[in-house]
């Protein structure tokens, strides 16, 4: 576990969505360094594969490599001042403002919340950018600037920062190095604009078209005042049932508990104006979905925090699934005739 000691660095490295080539390229050259043959498509997408090219049974393990960020929108000819929209259009405002950001150059500055009548949508509108170095432009990029960090210093136990489901792509970058399949073909994919309307996941899959595709992500966690349904921080990694644009296949989850560490837990997170039935259970050509998740508190906010020992479970578990792939690989749902369409990551 030695590299948890390295996810502070990793996730200073700005990676907005479809801005997310340092920390790509960092990742990559790991890989390359290990004497591994890395692949890249025209969207950015890494993966790496395992195993033999004649196997039976192909399956795709993703981490996401981007971080949510933020677009300058207008910028006010007098003051310099700059209006921002999240480059997701269905993230929310964040509500704790001000709040520190950078430029993808590398400025540092602020958001603060403007005061005023209720605003028109999209309602980030109302947080209002200023840069400390040098004036803002149109279609300028943002990130926050909170750099990740490892709490206590003595026996590190929480993770915090910004963007921390990266910490997953670090994983995935780490574990490839020591798995070495005999019977099955597993693709490692480090995927790109998964905060954006191009999910790099389902493209990469629609091209290499595994049997199934294993999904690494945050979710949010139980907050000191909020909703105690959700997972808890510290209690192990989350199988993740459903939630707002996801659907896991029954048959993977179900096998996926087999091999879980013995603390896991379970989530059905709210699903808002969509219903099951609206979220397709497989991907184009039949591809079978199950997601992992981490709890995160502040999720997708500049203060995000992760438990340690999450993580370290989480890797426990992946391992355990993968080398039981490759000794005794589960029945899946066959592929299905023609596509279906693509859920939303």
């Amino acid at each position: 576990m030695s590299w948890f000691h390295d996810l502070p660095a990793w996730m200073s490295l700005p990676s907005p969505s479809g801005f997310e080539t340092r920390l790509k390229d960092a990742l990559k050259t790991r890989w390359e360094e290990a004497g591994l043959s890395v692949h890249q498509d025209a969207l950015g997408n890494l993966w790496v594969h395992r195993g033999p090219e004649d196997a039976a049974v192909h399956w795709m393990v993703v981490a996401p490599l981007d971080e949510p960020g933020l677009v300058v929108t207008h910028v006010e000819e007098a003051t310099g001042l700059a209006r921002v929209v999240p480059l997701n259009p269905e993230q929310e405002p964040f509500h704790r403002v001000p709040a520190p950001v950078r430029t993808i150059e590398g400025q540092p500055g602020a958001l603060r919340w403007e005061p005023g009548p209720p605003p028109s949508e999209p309602r980030w509108e109302q947080v209002v950018l200023e840069l400390w170095e040098g004036r803002p432009y149109r279609g300028q990029i943002l990130h926050w600037d909170t750099p990740g960090a490892l709490h206590p210093e003595d026996e590190p136990r929480v993770l915090t920062g910004r963007g921390l489901h990266r910490s997953l792509a670090v994983l995935l970058v780490e574990m490839v190095r020591t798995f070495h399949p005999q019977r099955v073909r597993v693709t490692f994919l480090l995927a790109v604009r998964e905060q954006v309307s191009t999910r790099g996941a389902v493209l990469a899959a629609s091209t290499l078209a595994p049997q199934a595709v294993l999904y690494l992500k945050t979710v949010p966690a139980q907050e000191p005042e909020g909703p105690q349904d959700l997972p808890t921080p510290g209690q192990g990694p989350v199988l993740v049932v459903r939630e707002p644009g996801w659907i896991a296949h029954s048959s993977m989850v179900n096998w996926l508990e087999t091999q879980a560490p013995t603390a896991y837990q379970r989530a059905i997170l709210p699903t808002g104006a969509r219903t099951a039935h609206e979220i397709p259970f497989v991907a184009p050509g039949g591809l079978a979905f199950a997601v992992l998740g981490l709890a995160c508190r502040g999720w997708q906010t500049p203060y995000e925090a992760l438990a340690l020992a999450d993580l370290a479970a989480l890797q426990e578990g992946l391992r355990r699934a993968l080398h039981a792939l490759d000794e005794a690989p589960p029945t899946l749902v066959p592929k299905a005739q023609g596509s279906a369409p693509a859920p939303a990551a």
